[in-house]
């Protein structure tokens, strides 16, 4: 592990930089976006896989993390089915036992 701490270190320079771009990069794992390599045991590890396979990009000219995070929302949320109610949607929906106590009367209702 140490040899690939180092290889690691050696592509940044820094140590800091090194932690700040792996802590990044697992957060946006964390956050749903899609590993570059094939997903290890914990997103800091793919983090750190994916820098090793060249997968990294750093720097001050890169998509800001808010937008990659509302990119990413957005293209989930495109995939989401849609409701089954879409045009005639109830007002209301209750439970079987909870007609009652939402003001109804369950004697009053036709079979």
């Amino acid at each position: 592990m140490k040899e690939d701490f180092d290889t690691l270190l050696g592509s940044t320079g820094s140590k800091y930089l090194l932690a700040t771009i792996i802590a990044k990069r697992a957060a946006q794992l964390r956050a749903g976006l899609p590993a570059a390599v094939p997903p290890r045991s914990n997103p800091v590890t793919t983090a750190m896989a994916e820098m090793s396979a060249n997968q990294l990009v750093w720097g001050n000219d890169l998509v800001p993390q808010e937008s990659l995070e509302r990119a990413m929302i957005a293209a989930k949320a495109a995939l989401q089915p849609a409701p089954a109610f879409a045009n005639d949607e109830p007002d209301e929906i209750f439970p079987r036992q909870g007609l009652a106590s939402a003001g109804r009367d369950e004697s009053k209702r036709q079979s």
